[in-house]
């Protein structure tokens, strides 16, 4: 025998499966007994049956024999209040689940801390038949949107079928099938639309399948025994999918269903959760279904599973101590060391975070200098009270004429004195903002420490730009080293020298600096010990603002020029390429491309083309080394290597070391003792060319010191060179004569200017003769005027007028013979005006100093002059009281003067001991 009907007994145990599965093991249990149908009875006893030997409590149960009254649902309320958050309800009638429902919202009871499970055998064709009021329509209640949110808190388990519109459809064709054979139940039988079969029609389809399926395997198996009943039986345990759902089978004949738990969204429909298959054992009946998980089934509530027993327990009352209540002293302790803990914590990084930006503000402050560090050294008159003042300490330093004249040549370098140190500053004409990578760039420039690198004081800014501050090498560069042409350098000293850069080169290499990007001759300086340092490294902010000139690319790698002849960031590789140019430019002992400068006439710019351009052979300078030069061979191969066109050609540094070392020279002596055998050998071309020198500058200086006394007078310029002072100095009696050329301005319209200059040049010559011959000074010449002074710088007692007066009668003969070459029938006649008076001397400016007159003796001279007459020689009273006694005055008698008014005035004539002469007109 076998039942296709589902058992009560494996509802129980789908019961106990879901409550398992959500971890709920104490609940309330109500259900009804209305003593025909006893359908909850069996699912009670079956539920007590299956959860012996578990963890399921009752925690109440109680039974509604009969009608169901709202007394007996409210006793149940009441008493699971305090009871119980999980229930299990089993009600006969819908309608009694409907109205337990409204009780429990009615009583608060349906919050988010209750689940109510509502087991039943037979599901529901509609899902809206247990929360709506199905009673006629002036009959309702209408409550059906209260009973719509108590559902919400309700789970439903009921047996699993196939598809609603599958199973109508089958009920409805059973009226039909019943009129045809082998039934044809016709009598007295109508078949209306609305007449379907039974509820039990499916279980019966599936149980005369059942038996069709276990029969054919009885056959196949036993033909004989198909009608052993028992035989049959033992057949009947299979799976198969029926009518009424998925149908198994067990080994004693029972079904074993399929049980599905559905809830309720806020709209009052059904969401299918999951299903319950008995056939499985227990723990692994219950499966969810997607996409539903332990937290989204809950989403209504907050994403949380409702608890068997509430936290605070049912009452409220019974929450839990926390730790820090039951041991409120100890957590107040530890909290305090914690805190405690947690401040120094914060303190000590606090401290190591001040401590660092201390300390790099520190080593910040070491490489920022103050302007008003550095004392500029860019004249003769400060480099000697420079040098004066450091000699007073400890260390003497001077500034080597190679450095003034590199700083003259390019106005880049300037030398100034920080801290007593003589320091080599290089402008750059560029304003940046610096970043932290540029200071810690700084940082690390200033912390070199290598014999072959040249010290990095700082950075000073101006209004202009930043100066980068080195320290001072005294021999200059190794472009200056090569421009000496009395060095001879031997293969000991350029071995020397390579060797130096190399190791400086490479010791920025294992620095954070990693490169140094920018190697020529100028950035590898000479110490006072022969020793290359190499300078000029790191400031790659700076650099990248600043334009790279054309004799500067002659040391760049071809790979660094883009299209745009941009420079782009260089590599290890790009200074060995550059060490290979100063290696060539040390074996030859000339600069780099010299050859091509000097032979082919190439400039900066044609060279870096054809280098960039990548021509086969490269483009690089010539090492052509003569028959009989000491210079190792292999050095000229390490140099072609090192200035490969592709730089995954160009060896690396620890190949350039070990090459090196092959070629070390011996170890016995030193750079510095071979460059003093050196300066010994060559003692005797220095002495002879210091002797040259010598008397080419005491020739100059006797040149420079004739245009000087041209220039100003004798007293004056001895008194200049001296470094004395010229303070003004008022003299009591000079004599001063204006003269002017009449009709100049005639003249000069009938001439072209050189003719103009030509002819100024000669009067000028002729006049400066006359002069030559008598105790006067010429103070300046104004277009073609003369002023003339005698009595200063020098004094002469009263011979001044006297001195004056010759040299003007000598101008007046002088120019009566003179003849203009391209104006034969033009004269040139003079006006000349003569006072003697007091005025104040002295040189006034620094650039092109003038020794110059002052007073209103001056004033009064040229006043004499502009109210004179042409070849005549005007004189005032003053001037006359001196010239009477020796020379022919005529009074001219009283004119008015301009700015002087009424004034008594005389023309000079001639000496009296000489025969009379005029000149001019009355």
């Amino acid at each position: 025998m076998a039942r296709t009907v589902p058992s009560v007994f494996q509802m129980g145990r789908a019961l106990l499966g879901l409550l398992e599965f959500f971890d709920w093991h104490q609940i309330a249990f109500l259900y009804t007994n209305d003593e025909k149908r006893q359908k909850c009875l069996y699912i009670s006893e079956q539920l007590q049956a299956a959860k012996m030997g578990t963890s399921l409590v009752y925690n109440y149960i109680d039974e509604i024999k009969g009608t169901v009254t709202d007394e007996a649902i409210d006793s149940f309320l009441n008493a699971v209040k305090t009871k119980a958050r999980i229930v299990v309800a089993c009600f006969d009638k819908d309608t009694d689940k409907r109205r337990f429902m409204l009780h429990a919202h009615d009583k608060e009871m349906t919050t988010d801390e209750y689940v109510y499970i509502l087991p039943d055998y037979v599901p529901r064709e509609n899902s809206e038949t247990l929360w709506k009021d199905l009673s006629e329509a002036n009959q309702t209640d209408g409550r059906d949107v209260d009973a719509k949110k108590a559902f919400h808190t309700a789970l439903v388990l009921e047996f699993e079928t196939i598809a609603e519109s599958k199973l109508y459809s089958f009920k409805s064709e059973i009226p039909k099938r019943m009129q045809e054979p082998p039934f044809k139940c016709t009598t007295d039988f109508s078949c209306p639309d609305d007449l379907y079969g039974s509820s039990y029609s499916p279980y019966m389809h599936d149980s005369m399948y059942l038996y069709a399926k276990a029969l054919n395997k009885t056959m196949s198996v036993a033909p004989n025994q198909i009608r052993n009943g028992t035989f049959i039986r033992e057949n009947c345990a299979m799976t198969f999918e029926g009518i009424s759902g998925e149908v198994v089978i067990n080994e004693a004949g029972d079904r074993l269903p399929n049980f599905r738990f559905e809830g309720f969204n806020p709209d009052g429909f059904r969401e299918h959760f999951g299903m319950i298959r008995t056939s499985k054992e227990n723990g692994r009946m219950l499966e969810l279904n997607e996409p539903y998980t332990t937290t989204s089934m809950w989403a209504e509530r907050g994403g949380q599973r409702p608890l068997a027993v509430p936290i605070c327990g049912f009452t409220g009352k019974q929450c839990p101590v926390s730790f820090i209540q039951a041991n409120l002293a100890l957590v107040a302790a530890v909290s305090m060391v914690f805190f405690l803990l947690i401040l120094l914590l914060i303190f000590a990084v606090v401290y190591m975070i001040y401590s660092r930006i201390q300390h790099k503000r520190l080593e910040n402050s070491l490489w920022k200098i103050d302007n008003y560090d550095l004392v500029e050294v860019d004249s003769a008159k400060s480099l000697a009270s420079s040098d004066q003042s450091v000699k007073t300490t400890s260390t003497t330093h001077s500034i080597p004429s190679i450095f003034r004249k590199r700083a003259t040549k390019q106005g880049r370098y300037n030398f100034y004195y920080r801290k007593r140190e003589l320091v080599a500053v290089c402008k750059h004409h560029t304003v940046c903002q610096f970043t932290t990578d540029d200071e810690a760039e700084f940082r690390a420039m200033r912390a070199l420490n290598h014999e072959n690198i040249n010290q990095f004081h700082g950075l000073s800014k101006d209004l202009t730009g930043n100066m980068s501050v080195w320290k001072a090498c005294t021999r200059g560069s190794l472009s200056d080293v090569f421009d000496k042409d009395t060095i001879s350098l031997d293969w000991f000293f350029k071995f020397s020298l390579i060797r130096d850069i190399f190791e400086g080169m490479e010791y920025i290499h294992k620095s954070m600096l990693g490169v140094h990007g920018k190697l020529t001759s100028k950035s590898c300086l000479v110490n006072d010990r022969w020793q290359v340092r190499l300078s000029d490294y790191g400031l790659s902010r700076i650099r990248s603002h600043e334009k790279l000139l054309p004799k500067d690319k002659l040391w760049t790698a071809p790979e660094l020029f883009d299209s745009n002849s941009q420079l782009k960031r260089p590599t290890p590789s790009v200074d060995i390429y550059s060490f290979a140019i100063l290696c060539s430019e040390i074996i030859t002992a000339t600069d780099a491309y010299a050859s091509f400068k000097n032979d082919d006439n190439m400039t900066d710019d044609e060279i870096v083309y054809r280098v960039v351009k990548g021509e086969r052979p490269p483009f690089r300078p010539v090492v052509n080394l003569p028959q009989k030069s000491d210079v190792n061979p292999t050095m000229v191969n390490l140099i072609r290597d090192c200035w490969s066109e592709k730089p995954e050609d160009r060896p690396s540094m620890r190949t350039i070391r070990n090459i090196l070392k092959g070629m070390r020279l011996g170890k016995n002596s030193s750079l510095m003792d071979h460059v003093m055998s050196m300066m010994e050998k060559y003692a005797g071309s220095l002495e002879q060319e210091v002797a040259e020198r010598t008397k080419a500058l005491l020739e100059e200086q006797k040149k420079s010191d004739i245009l000087l006394y041209r220039m100003l007078p004798r007293l004056v310029a001895d008194k200049l060179k001296a470094g004395q002072s010229i303070p003004p100095e008022l003299f009591e009696q000079v004599t001063i004569m204006f003269s002017d050329i009449v009709g100049f301005t005639k003249l000069a319209s009938q001439s072209s200017p050189l003719q103009v200059v030509s002819m100024l040049n000669e009067l000028c010559t002729l006049f400066d003769g006359v002069i030559d011959e008598h105790d006067v000074y010429k103070v300046e010449t104004i277009g073609d005027g003369y002023l003339v002074v005698s009595g200063l710088p020098n004094r002469n007692g009263d011979v001044h007028a006297r001195e004056i007066a010759d040299m003007s009668l000598a101008f007046q003969r002088s120019v009566r013979t003179f003849k203009i070459l391209h104006l034969p029938d033009e004269t040139v006649q003079l006006r000349i005006g003569i006072h003697s008076g007091p005025v104040v001397a002295g040189v006034i400016g620094q650039t092109m100093p003038r020794y110059c007159l002052f007073g209103d003796s001056v004033n009064t001279s040229s006043r004499m002059e502009s109210h004179g007459k042409p070849a005549h020689i005007h004189i005032s009273a003053e001037a006359n009281e001196y010239l009477a006694a020796d020379y022919l005055t005529e009074s001219r008698g009283e004119i008015i003067i301009k700015g002087k008014g009424v004034m008594q005035t005389y023309w000079l004539r001639s000496r009296k001991s000489k025969q009379e002469e005029k000149y001019g007109c009355d």
